[in-house]
C-alpha cells in the first residue's frame, strides 16, 4: 500500500479546518481533532496506528492554524499562526499540549517540516517586499536557531527531510534543491520545469524524489543523478499531496477534481533535466 496522508505542512494545500483527520509520517499516529458540544472548546485526538487506541487528549487549536505539522508519533506539533502578519509559528509538546516555545520572524512562515527523529523543525521564511525566501532550521525543543541556508529569489511551497534525516528537499517555482543539513552544502539543483511545485515526496530508500506541481503533474526522478525517471500527468490542475508505497514501486497522488490515483512508477531514466 501507498503511504497513507500526513499533516500538512504548506498552504494552500496546507490549510486544515475541522474535522481533521491524518496519520504522522511515520504511521504511528493518526491525529483527530474534535470539538466538544456543550463548551465549544477544541482538542486534538492521539490514536495509535493501526490500532486505533486512543494515548492523548490535547488542548490545541488546530484549525485556527494557517497549516500545521506534526513529528514523528505526534512528539509536537508546529503551528503556523495568521497573526500578527503571518510571521509567527508555535511549538507544542504532543505529549501534555504545553506550548514549547513561539518563533517570530521578519519574514513570512510559509512552509513547514520535522525531521525524522523529531530533533528539527525546518520552515521556509518568505520576504513578499523582496520576493526572496530562506530556509531555517529551529531545535524542535528549545527554539534555536541551528542554522539558516542560504536566500533564494524564488518563492517556496514545499519542505521535506529524507528519511535518513540528512537531506532536505526544498520545492520552489520552477527548481528543486537537495541540501546536505550536516554541512550546510546544496548537493543538488534539479530545474528545467517552470512550475510551482506544490508537495514533495522522497522513497523510503532516498533514491527517488517526486515533486507534484500546480498544473496537475507530478515529476520523479533519481537523487543521485538527477535524471527524470518520469513524468505523470494527472488530469487536473493542482496536486496536493504525494506519497511513494514502502517498496518505492507505486505513488499515490491526491488533486483538485480528481480521484486520488494510484500509479506504477518506472525504473529507468526516460529523459534527463539540468542538475547543477
Amino acid at each position: 500500500m501507498a503511504e497513507p496522508p500526513i499533516s500538512r505542512s504548506c498552504p494552500p494545500k496546507g490549510c486544515i479546518h475541522s474535522p481533521i483527520a491524518c496519520f504522522t509520517r511515520d504511521k504511528t499516529r493518526l491525529v483527530t481533532s474534535a470539538i466538544t458540544p456543550s463548551t465549544k472548546e477544541e482538542k486534538v485526538l492521539l490514536r495509535n496506528a493501526p490500532a486505533g487506541e486512543q494515548l492523548a487528549e490535547l488542548k490545541i487549536k488546530l484549525s485556527e492554524a494557517r497549516f500545521w505539522t506534526a513529528a514523528p508519533a505526534a512528539a509536537w506539533f508546529a503551528i503556523a499562526e495568521a497573526k500578527p502578519y503571518h510571521k509567527r509559528l508555535r511549538v507544542f509538546d504532543g505529549i501534555v499540549g504545553l506550548e514549547r516555545f513561539i518563533s517570530e520572524f521578519d519574514e513570512v512562515v510559509v512552509c513547514m517540516a520535522p525531521s525524522p527523529d523529531g530533533q528539527i523543525l525546518a520552515a521556509a521564511l518568505t520576504d513578499p517586499s523582496r520576493g526572496t525566501t530562506k530556509v531555517v532550521l529551529l531545535d524542535a525543543v528549545s527554539g534555536e536557531r541551528m542554522a539558516t541556508l542560504p536566500t533564494q529569489k524564488k518563492g517556496c511551497m514545499a519542505l521535506l527531510f529524507a528519511a535518513d534525516g540528512h537531506h532536505l528537499a526544498v520545492g520552489f517555482n520552477g527548481f528543486v534543491q537537495v541540501w546536505d543539513i550536516r554541512t550546510r552544502e546544496l548537493e543538488k539543483s534539479i530545474t528545467g520545469f517552470e512550475r510551482t511545485v506544490t508537495c514533495l515526496a522522497y522513497t523510503s530508500n532516498g533514491k527517488l524524489l517526486a515533486a507534484g506541481t500546480q498544473d496537475g503533474q507530478v515529476w520523479i526522478w533519481s537523487v543521485a543523478s538527477g535524471k527524470l525517471v518520469q513524468l505523470i500527468d494527472v488530469g487536473s490542475r493542482g496536486v496536493r499531496s504525494i506519497g511513494f508505497s514502502p517498496d518505492g514501486k507505486r505513488l499515490v497522488t491526491v488533486a483538485n477534481n480528481a480521484p486520488v490515483g494510484l500509479w506504477n512508477v518506472a525504473e529507468i531514466p526516460i529523459e534527463s533535466t539540468d542538475v547543477q
